[in-house]
C-alpha cells in the first residue's frame, strides 16, 4: 500500500468518525464548555464520558448516551481541582461484583495525585482521595487495566521519569510508586491493552525530551524497552484500540497538524517504523493546541474529541 493510499483510507475513517455524533462532522460538544487543556474521554455504562478541567480549575464531565444526547456539563462532585487534563479507567471490581470508574487527577495546588470513583450502579461518585506512595506531578496522569491490576502512569517532576503505581484489585493495595526506566519525558504518557495473535499488550506511548514519539510493551511482567517510531510532538499521545485496530494520534511538535497511523506486529510490536500521515490542522475551527482524545463507543464508532485554540470542546 502507498503512501497516498494509506492517506486516503485514514483520512476518510477519520472524517467518518470524527466528534461521532453518527454524522461523520466536526461539532462542538453542547453545553457550552470551554477548557484550557486536553481532554479525556471513556465508554462506560453505556454511554461516552467525556471530561475536561474547566478554566476555573474545576473538574466536569459531560455524558453522551446511544443516541447521542449530550447531559451537559457538570462539576464532579468533591470540589477537586485541577491544572492539567485527566485520566480515567473502568474496571470489574471482584469484591462488589460491579463495574466501577476510577478518575484521576492531579491537584491544582499541591501536585499531588488524587482519585474518585463511580460504580455502574449507582449514580453517585465517592470522595477524593490521595493514591498511596506519596507521588507527585506537574503532567497529567494516566491509567489503564492490565489483568488484575489498575496501571497508573506519572511523570516525576524534576527527573522527568516515568512511574507507575499499580493497584490490586481485589486487595485495593498500591504496589507505590516504581520507575520504567529508559526514557525521561516533559509530557504525560498514554496507555493502551491491545489483542493480538500473541496476546494481550500493554501499550505505554511517550513523548522524548528529544520530541520523538516512543513506545514501550508489556507482556505480563516484562517490558520490551523504548522503541523510537519516529514522529515529534511536545503533547501527550493517544492511543486506542478498536475494530482490531491499534490506532496512534499525537498533534506535531512544530505544525500543530494532527498525525496518525494504525498497527502493531503481531509480536506485540512495530516491526518496522509506522507511517504516520497528517489530517491537517483545521479539523476543528481554528486549530488545536493540546492533544486529542478517542474512544469507541456502543455503536462500534470511533469518537474523537479536541479541544480548540479558541478553547471550546469539539
Amino acid at each position: 500500500m502507498s503512501i497516498k493510499e494509506l492517506h486516503l483510507i485514514l483520512f476518510i475513517f477519520f472524517l467518518s468518525a470524527t466528534a461521532s455524533g453518527g454524522g461523520g462532522n466536526v461539532y462542538e460538544v453542547p453545553g457550552d464548555g470551554a477548557t484550557d487543556a486536553a481532554l479525556e474521554s471513556l465508554y462506560f455504562n453505556g454511554k461516552v464520558y467525556l471530561f475536561a478541567k474547566g478554566i476555573d480549575d474545576r473538574i466536569y464531565v459531560n455524558i453522551m448516551d446511544g443516541a447521542y444526547s449530550w447531559s451537559g456539563w457538570n462539576e464532579v462532585p468533591g470540589e477537586g481541582t485541577t491544572d492539567t487534563a485527566l485520566a480515567a479507567e473502568w474496571i470489574y471490581d471482584p469484591v462488589i461484583s460491579d463495574f466501577r470508574l476510577y478518575l484521576f487527577a492531579k491537584g491544582g495546588e499541591d501536585n499531588r495525585i488524587y482519585y474518585n470513583t463511580k460504580e455502574y450502579s449507582s449514580e453517585h461518585w465517592g470522595i477524593w482521595q490521595e493514591v498511596d506512595g506519596e507521588g507527585t506531578t506537574d503532567a497529567a496522569l494516566e491509567a489503564e487495566q492490565y489483568g488484575d491490576e489498575l496501571y497508573l502512569f506519572s511523570k516525576g517532576i524534576e527527573d522527568k521519569q516515568i512511574f507507575i503505581n499499580k493497584l490490586n484489585l481485589r486487595t485495593k493495595e498500591w504496589s507505590g510508586w516504581d520507575v520504567v526506566p529508559g526514557l525521561i519525558t516533559d509530557a504525560a504518557l498514554s496507555a493502551e491493552t491491545h489483542m493480538d495473535k500473541s496476546g494481550i499488550h500493554l501499550y505505554l506511548f511517550a513523548a522524548g525530551i528529544d520530541k520523538f514519539v516512543y513506545v514501550n510493551v508489556l507482556d505480563h511482567k516484562d517490558w520490551s524497552g523504548w522503541a523510537n517510531l519516529g514522529g515529534t510532538t511536545n503533547m501527550p499521545i493517544e492511543a486506542c484500540s478498536s475494530h482490531e485496530t491499534l490506532w496512534l494520534y499525537f498533534v506535531g511538535a512544530n505544525d500543530h497538524n494532527i498525525y496518525m497511523t494504525t498497527g502493531a506486529g503481531s509480536s506485540g510490536i512495530w516491526a518496522n517504523a509506522p507511517m504516520f500521515v497528517s489530517v491537517g490542522s483545521n479539523v476543528v475551527p481554528f486549530g488545536t493546541d493540546a492533544s486529542i482524545t478517542v474512544v469507541q463507543d456502543g455503536n462500534m464508532n470511533l469518537c474523537h474529541f479536541l479541544k480548540g485554540t479558541d478553547n471550546r470542546i469539539y
